[in-house]
């Protein structure tokens, strides 16, 4: 076996190995259906086939646990096929295809586990959600329209009056019950728009507290200040101190020299 011929072998392995690690083995390659997963930031389907198979199990026909071409499709124009490749079928209205390709199911009825963001696998006259991989129906809006002056009133739908609406912490049932115009988990709470009132004594508070602050900045700047400049005014106080004492030595050392010269010039006369 020559260089080039093992080189060759090497490229092959290699691609082989890389195409195994991205889920790409082809038609008829064996594949675990436990590798099945979505990718945690796309959320796209990944397995251990390519795009246009599936791991199909030992009931399917020619089915061991080995890539298979799928058996549907859930898009118009699905991703990895070529312009003039035969595309599997759409499913049939009251079916969906799963993520994996492996041929139309019923649509699950409520409380039923679906994939992840695949509303359409769920059943149901009304608006059906797949919320945390289980069919589940959706909770409408109800609009509620009366001629009661808000948002001091709302119109009590069992008597047909306007009645006062609910202030603050007060349990409800819909939006315009509250003097708020916003009802969370049956009670009436303050609206993210509505401007905050602060109180009074808050205010006064924050300025007293921003007063003292700048106060005690104020002194602590001045103390700190007055320390240096009564440090800086002993340094310079003993320099003086000690230069009029050496001053006042050298002058008495010139004195005493020039004493004894004169005693000692009367002495020789």
């Amino acid at each position: 076996m020559n260089a080039l011929t093992l080189t060759r072998l090497v490229l092959v392995s290699s691609y082989s190995f890389i195409l195994a690690l991205a889920g790409a083995m082809g038609e008829g390659s064996p594949c675990n259906p436990t590798n099945d997963h979505l990718d945690p930031l796309s959320h796209k389907f990944l397995s251990d086939c390519t795009t246009r198979t599936f791991c199909s199990p030992p009931s399917s026909p020619n089915g061991n646990w080995t890539c298979a071409p799928r058996l549907c499709r859930r898009d118009e124009y699905p991703f990895g096929y070529q312009f003039d490749a035969i595309l599997p079928p759409m499913c049939a209205e009251g079916m969906f295809c799963p993520d994996q390709g492996s041929g139309c199911l019923q649509k699950l009825p409520l409380g039923s586990k679906c994939q992840m963001g695949r509303d359409e696998q769920c059943a149901g006259e009304d608006v059906v959600l797949c919320l945390k991989e289980t069919c589940v129906l959706a909770i409408s809006n109800i609009i509620v329209r009366d001629n009661c002056r808000a948002p001091s009133f709302f119109c009590d739908p069992t008597a047909n009056t306007c009645v006062q609406s609910k202030p603050l912490g007060t349990e409800c049932s819909h939006d315009v019950e509250c003097q708020t115009r916003l009802c969370i988990t049956n009670r009436c709470i303050i609206s993210p728009t509505d401007p905050v009132n602060v109180p009074a004594w808050q205010y006064t508070l924050t300025i007293a507290c921003i007063i003292s602050a700048m106060a005690a900045t104020t002194v602590a700047i001045t103390m700190v200040h007055r320390r240096h400049r009564y440090r800086n005014y002993i340094e310079t106080r003993d320099y003086y101190f000690e230069q009029i004492s050496l001053r006042r030595s050298i002058i008495a050392m010139h004195a005493a020299a020039v004493d004894n010269g004169n005693k000692g010039m009367s002495k020789k006369a």
